[in-house]
């Protein structure tokens, strides 16, 4: 074997084991079936070539199985934050479904509340207008009906708006009828 004299002549290096080569087959069956066919130098060449290319074939497993346990714990992380940024994104839907909620609690609740001063703003401007302070009456009267500009779907307001808007033509009318 020529390979033994190259492997040896350059002292030992791996390079010039017989790893990849299938005549390492063939040595490994020679060596069991007619083992005094190989001297010494041929039979530790055979049997350090065949436990380097173990070494190898478990190295090759060794990193294929790392990677494939990487890759696998990066798939895990990815399914791990894909759920929980479904989590998130359900919290904040949530958080965002309360809040719109609250807000337009909040805001008719205020809307209930300026409603009410349409009644306070006519009954005043009456009270102006009996007592023909024209002005006074003229602004109360216009501040219910800026309440139903803001609110012109409100089923109340809507039905008092005709007689308000009579009520504030009247009073326009005696302002020019009765210049102070």
């Amino acid at each position: 074997m020529g390979a033994v004299s190259d492997y040896r002549s350059k002292q030992s290096d791996k390079e010039f084991l017989w790893t990849a080569d299938p005549r390492l087959e063939q040595a490994r069956a020679l060596m069991q079936q007619e083992p005094l066919l190989l001297n010494e130098a041929e039979r530790s060449f055979t049997e350090t070539s065949i436990r380097e290319k173990s070494r190898r074939v478990r190295r090759t497993r060794l990193i294929v199985a790392g990677v494939i346990l990487g890759l696998a714990g990066l798939a895990g992380a990815a399914w791990w934050q894909r759920g929980e940024a479904q989590r998130q994104t359900q919290v904040a839907q949530k958080n965002l479904a309360d809040f719109v909620r609250a807000d337009s609690i909040r805001v008719a609740e205020e809307a209930a509340k300026e409603r009410l001063n349409y009644n306070r703003y006519v009954e005043g401007g009456d009270t102006y207008a009996r007592s023909k302070d024209w002005d006074l009456a003229l602004g109360l009267y216009r501040k219910a009906d800026s309440l139903y500009l803001r609110f012109p779907t409100d089923p109340a307001l809507i039905r008092n708006s005709g007689p308000l808007r009579e009520k504030i033509e009247q009073i326009k009318k005696e302002i020019i009828n009765n210049p102070k």
